[in-house]
């Protein structure tokens, strides 16, 4: 097959929907886990680990789209991620909040700050 000579409009598939369990409510922009039975829950701080962030809201069952990317999070008071954890990890306080608390959850990986937010990847 030739290399292209125009431009060509290609999709892109994002592949990344769970149903959302049961009982949950996911607002758009929350971080986003799996459970062990496969279903999207909220990320918290003593559940499973983050596998992106949801590009919509959903509640009770339905699907909920992720993106796994670079994103801007709320950097806890009381145990504040600081710039020795770059190139490190971050883990959940609640759903849209990292910390420095290696007992939870892990969140992704500090890439650096802006303003009071962390800058955070989720592969």
């Amino acid at each position: 097959m030739a290399n292209l000579t125009s431009e060509r409009k290609t999709r892109e598939y994002l592949g990344n929907t769970f149903s959302l369990l049961a009982g949950e409510q996911i607002y758009a922009g929350a971080m986003v886990a799996v459970n062990a039975s496969g279903k999207a829950v909220q990320a918290t701080k003593a559940g499973n680990p983050v596998i992106g962030v949801a590009l919509h809201s959903a509640a009770n069952g339905e699907p909920v789209a992720y993106r796994r990317g670079v994103f801007a999070f709320d950097n806890a008071a009381t145990t504040p991620v600081t710039s020795a954890a770059i190139g490190g990890t971050c883990h959940v306080a609640d759903d849209h909040t990292v910390d420095a608390t290696s007992a939870s959850a892990v969140a992704g990986t500090v890439l650096g700050f802006e303003e009071d937010q962390v800058i955070v990847k989720i592969q």
